[in-house]
């Protein structure tokens, strides 16, 4: 009585002295597919592909607003504003503390 199966086993020396096998017409082992990368043309502003037009629109946005919000809140705060001279305690005119 002969009994046949189908099963994915690697030919070794013990099971080969157990198990008639037969030669395998398909040798297949792990493959990876994978894209060949492309040459992508180089420009000037090639470092702002990693994000679309939609983010670096939203980035521009949200920098000018939070920079008008904080020098609109600098100008009214009383924190931001020193006497140029101490000895004067109504002096014409104050002087911002942060400068360029």
């Amino acid at each position: 009585k002969a009994d046949m199966a189908i099963t994915d086993l690697t030919i070794s020396y013990e099971r080969e002295e157990a198990v008639d096998f037969t030669m395998p017409f398909m040798n297949l082992g792990i493959s990876i597919i994978y894209k060949k990368p492309q040459k992508m043309a180089t420009s000037l502003f090639s470092f702002l592909s990693p994000l679309s037009v939609e983010v670096w629109m939203y980035m521009i946005t949200a920098y000018c607003g939070v920079s008008v919000i904080l020098y609109i809140l600098a100008r009214f705060t009383p924190y931001e504003w020193q006497n140029p001279h101490p000895c004067n305690p109504e002096p014409d005119s104050l002087e911002n503390q942060f400068t360029m």
